[in-house]
This record gives C-alpha cells, sequence and structure tokens, in this order.
C-alpha cells in the first residue's frame, strides 16, 4: 500500500528541496528470527482441532488456543500463523505483559484472509409478510452511559448493535415501523427486526449480528508484538472514553502492526496507547468503517505510521450528529517524536486527523485529507514542534488546516485547495491551555504562536471559501508577531478578499502590509495537478 503522490512532485519541487524529510519517529525494532515454536490455525483443514499440537499438518482450530500454547513459551517467542477463516471468537491476551523479552506474532498466511469477527450468523427468521423478518433478541445491553465529561449523546450514538445481511451493514431504528428496506430494530430483552433488501431471498442470504466486544486486547500491557495481515470486523464495543474498540494495544515497546484492517466496528477500530508506549510502528493498514475513530493514540512515543488509510469513518456518531468533541478518522494525544507520512484520511463523517495535547516533535509528511465533514487535519494544545510538509488538504466542508492554541506548527510545501470555509484557520482559546509535557514535565501555557507557513498553495475555489482566517481576539497581536509567512501561493478568483483575521477582510495586498509577511508571496492560480479523488471514496 505504498502511495508517491505523483501529483505533488511537479507542483512542489521548487519547493521541497529546501524542506527537511528526516524522520521523527523510527518505530518499532523487533527481531522476528527470535521465536522457538511456530502454532499453526486453520479452520479451513477438516483436520483442524483444538486438541491437535498446532503442527502444519494437525493445525488448531481458533486463535485462542494458539495463544494459550504461546502464553507458556512467552520466554522464548512464539509465531502463530493463522489461515484464511472467519474466525468468530476474542482473543485476550491477558497472560503476557510489557516485559515479555520474546516476540509474539500472530500473522495470517494470507493477508486479509483472516478475519476476526465480533459478529456471529443467525438463521431461523420469521417471515412478518411485509419484507420484515424477526427473531427473538436475548440481550438487554440498553444505551452505554455517555462519558464523564462528555457531552449528553442522542440516544443512536449510544447503542452498539450491528446486523449485515450479506456484508452490508443495515441502519439502525430506534423504533417501529421500519421505514424500508435496509434497517433493523431491537428491542431490549424482546425481538430484532430486519429488513433486508426488496427481492432479497433471506433464506439463502448470510446474515450476521454482532455479539462480541474487544476482539484483541492486551489487559496487562504486551511488548514484542507483530500483528500482521488480520482483519478484525463487527466489533460491538459501546462507545467510551478509555480506548476500547476492535482492537485495544497497551504498550509496552516494540509493536508492529503490519497490513490489518479495522472496519465495520461499532465504536473504535483500534487503539494504542501505554504510560507511554515506545517504538510503535502502524504500517500499510486500512482502519475504515468505523462507527467513530478508525484509529486512537495516545501517549507514544517514537511512532511510525506509514501508508496507512483512516477513511469513512464515524457512521455511529453521524447518525446522532456527533462528529466533533472526540471524533475523528484518527484522534491522537501525547505523541512524540513521531512520522506520519504516505497515509489518507478522507470522506469520514467528522474530520480526517486531530492532535490534541501534548504532541511534540511530530512529522507529518506526503499525506492526503480530503472530503471530510468538517476540519482535514486539526492541531489543539500541543507546544510542538509540529512540522506538516508536502500534503494534500482538498475539499474538506470546513476548513482544511486549523490550529488552536499550538506553538511552533510549520506547514511547508503543502496544496491546500477548496475547502468550504478556509484553506487555513487560526481558532482556540484567546486565553492560555495549560500543557504538561508527560516526559520531560515542563508545564506550558500555550497560546496560537510561531506559526510558520512557507511554498504553501492555498487556494479558494468559491466566493464563500477563504484561505487564511482567525478567530482570535485578545491574542491576536501574540500570533501576528510571531508568524512567519512567505513564499507562498495564495489565490481566489471569486473571493477578492479572502484574508479574514483581527486586520479584518483583506486581499493579499492589504495582508502582507498589515502582518508584514508574505513579501515574496504570490496571487496567483498555482495551476496544481489534483487526483481525482483521496483513497476511497465510498
Amino acid at each position: 500500500m505504498k502511495r508517491v503522490f505523483g501529483w505533488l512532485t511537479g507542483a512542489l519541487m521548487v519547493f521541497t528541496c529546501a524542506v527537511s524529510a528526516s524522520a521523527q519517529g523510527t518505530g518499532a525494532q523487533i527481531n522476528e528470527s527470535a521465536v522457538s515454536i511456530v502454532v499453526y490455525v486453520d479452520q479451513s483443514n477438516p483436520e483442524a482441532s483444538d486438541s491437535n499440537p498446532g503442527s502444519q499438518a494437525q493445525p488448531l482450530l481458533t486463535i485462542g488456543a494458539a495463544v494459550a500454547i504461546a502464553a507458556g513459551n512467552v520466554a522464548h517467542g512464539t509465531k502463530i500463523e493463522v489461515g484464511p477463516g472467519v474466525y468468530r471468537e476474542r482473543i485476550i491476551l491477558n497472560r503476557f505483559n510489557a516485559s515479555n523479552p520474546a516476540p509474539l506474532i500472530i500473522e495470517a498466511s494470507t493477508p486479509g484472509a483472516a478475519i476476526v469477527s465480533g459478529a456471529d450468523v443467525w438463521t431461523g427468521w420469521q417471515s412478518q409478510g411485509d419484507g420484515t423478518y424477526t427473531k427473538p433478541w436475548p440481550y438487554s445491553w440498553g444505551n452505554a452511559p455517555s462519558p464523564a465529561g462528555w457531552p449528553s449523546l442522542p440516544a443512536i450514538v449510544t447503542r452498539r448493535e450491528m446486523v449485515f445481511v450479506n456484508g452490508v451493514a443495515l441502519v439502525q431504528q430506534l423504533s417501529l415501523p421500519l421505514p424500508g428496506p435496509g434497517t433493523f430494530n431491537v428491542s431490549d430483552g424482546g425481538t430484532i427486526t430486519i429488513f433486508p433488501a426488496t427481492g432479497l431471498d433471506l433464506s439463502s442470504a448470510t446474515v450476521e449480528v454482532a455479539t462480541r466486544a474487544g476482539l484483541l486486547q492486551t489487559p496487562n500491557g504486551i511488548s514484542n508484538l507483530v500483528l500482521r495481515g488480520l482483519v478484525f470486523a463487527d466489533d460491538g464495543t459501546p462507545v467510551n472514553s478509555v480506548g476500547n474498540g476492535a482492537v485495544k494495544l497497551v504498550g509496552g515497546a516494540n509493536i508492529l502492526v503490519d497490513n490489518c484492517t479495522f472496519n465495520h466496528n461499532n465504536w473504535l477500530g483500534m487503539s494504542v496507547s501505554g504510560g507511554p508506549a515506545r517504538q510503535i510502528t502502524i504500517q500499510d493498514s486500512f482502519a475504515d468503517h468505523n462507527g467513530e475513530n478508525g484509529i486512537a493514540l495516545s501517549k507514544l512515543d517514537n511512532l511510525l505510521f506509514d501508508s496507512n488509510q483512516t477513511s469513512s469513518n464515524n457512521w455511529r456518531g453521524a447518525a446522532g450528529g456527533f462528529v466533533s468533541f472526540d471524533a475523528d478518522g484518527m484522534k491522537t494525544s501525547r505523541i512524540h517524536d513521531a512520522t506520519f507520512s504516505n497515509s489518507v484520511s478522507a470522506y469520514n463523517q467528522t474530520g480526517g486527523w486531530w492532535f490534541d495535547t501534548d504532541n511534540a516533535n511530530l512529522l507529518i509528511q506526503n499525506d492526503q485529507f480530503c472530503g471530510n465533514q468538517t476540519n482535514g487535519l486539526f492541531v489543539e494544545a500541543s507546544e510542538g514542534p509540529v512540522k506538516i510538509q508536502s500534503s494534500l488538504l482538498l475539499g474538506n466542508l470546513f476548513n482544511g488546516f486549523q490550529m488552536a492554541n499550538s506553538t511552533y506548527v510549520n506547514l511547508q510545501s503543502n496544496v491546500i485547495v477548496s475547502n468550504a470555509k478556509a484553506g487555513i484557520f487560526i481558532g482556540g482559546s484567546d486565553s492560555p491551555r495549560n500543557v504538561t509535557n508527560y516526559a520531560t514535565g515542563q508545564s506550558y501555557a500555550l497560546y496560537s504562536q510561531y506559526f510558520t507557513l512557507g511554498a504553501d498553495h492555498v487556494m479558494g475555489t468559491a466566493a464563500s471559501q477563504f484561505v487564511l482566517t482567525s478567530s482570535l481576539s485578545g491574542s491576536w497581536a501574540l500570533f501576528a508577531a510571531s508568524i512567519n509567512s512567505d513564499n507562498n501561493v495564495w489565490f481566489n478568483q471569486f473571493n477578492s478578499a479572502p484574508f479574514s483575521t483581527k486586520f479584518g477582510r483583506q486581499n493579499l495586498g492589504g495582508w502582507q502590509s498589515s502582518s508584514k509577511q508574505d513579501e515574496n508571496s504570490t496571487w496567483a492560480n498555482p495551476n496544481d495537478s489534483l487526483p481525482a479523488y483521496c483513497g476511497t471514496p465510498d
């Protein structure tokens, strides 16, 4: 899934030679050869049984049985090779911890073909004669509580039920009758009613109902873990603020997530956190179509995040109008020494990526943020430095880039085009945000300051779109006195005054005069060659 954005090369080559591309995070360092045994799981093998030794000729039936063998071999390292199939189970690594010296590798023999699912196949549906079908519903999960400190959430956001017919998700309704095909309803402790597509023969269809939550967990922490080629889907974890989702990894040190997929989960696709967790790599992976965030990261040191996609997330939140506060394609906090590269976050029913609180020494390069319902990229309450370079922020429905109460943020050689409100928005509070660096203990009173722009192409394509705006008032002088902006290309042929700040509505000349910035910047159509779309616009 490596991406080379050739469309950026020609547009920005004149600038990128002067921009450092040195990596901030190098990620996991795991000697995968340091395993003493290989355990095979293959449910497609007719001889598979959990009473087998787990050899290639006599494989195990479940991943859980293989994990039990690995737990007895913690000191010497184990590789678990998982054959194709849908594994309807939970993987709880409770006999491992952050001090384990040897690797645990869980790898699909065929990437993408080993699916860990939170759903079960349900049969025996009773036709009601009107296109709907019913079964008894044995669960009384109700509505999950809104997490402490969160706003009160609409009822649909706090549910956890999911139904899939031939792999297509039905849309949950909170009351009967159902409005039409493609919907379902549950009555706690009563009945589930589904309305499949018109003309579908349900007797030959596969109906899956989410019944499990927490498909892979590390309750005592983990180190030297490799997940490779696995799919985690249909997890029923409800709303929470502690990182619970389909996969929850707590480090520890040296965690590699490679070529994995996290999709169609009710809340989070995957979370990685620690105290801090160190040397983490997430690469060539997809976290799409999850109910809230595709990925959540918290308190990590030395992270390499490369060639990933977090798109089309927050369907559960958006169903109740919950598109901010915590929701984003990827939400991160307290990330130090990290590189985020060659990745896509697009068409989320919320924002793209949100870096919130105590983020320091980050490099965000060669990424795409397109068509998101709110902002493309948001940096908040972070001391920095944060460098964003050679990236595309296109067609987001709020702002392309947004910053609030952060310092030493540097935008270099980016293409920022056709964002509905503004290409760049500087907001936040006029009062300082107090943030403590978890590694050094140093405290910061953060205003929006020391912002750098260089060699960026910022373009609006409608009269309502601005290139640079700010809501700052009392702290505007601090921002204006510390900004460093030059050698940019600004343009909007439909808006003659696309700078809107405490200085007022201005054209480029007015902005140059008031700010004493952008002396060598130009007003011209940059004519950048843009991609037809970012990632998968579905």
